[in-house]
């Protein structure tokens, strides 16, 4: 019955090893795929958006992300 508690911890070592490589392989390449984002209109028709042009600026940052946070719901 000693080895019973050392297979044990093994098993869990394996699920955890398991689980951690799930979630630094597996999420980064599942999670697009599950909840993709939108894409504009103006990007999809192949016409260049407002944010892309000009120099960056918070006001553009701002209003990026307000329209991006809109799509989302």
């Amino acid at each position: 019955m000693p080895d019973r508690h050392t297979s044990t911890i093994v098993l869990w070592t394996l699920f955890i090893g398991c689980l951690a490589l799930f979630a630094f392989k597996g999420l980064p390449w599942l999670w697009p795929r599950l909840f993709p984002v939108p894409e504009e209109a103006s990007a999809v028709a192949g016409g260049s958006s407002e944010v892309d042009t000009g120099a960056a600026s918070p006001e553009l940052a701002m209003e990026a992300l307000r329209r991006t946070l809109a799509g989302l719901g």
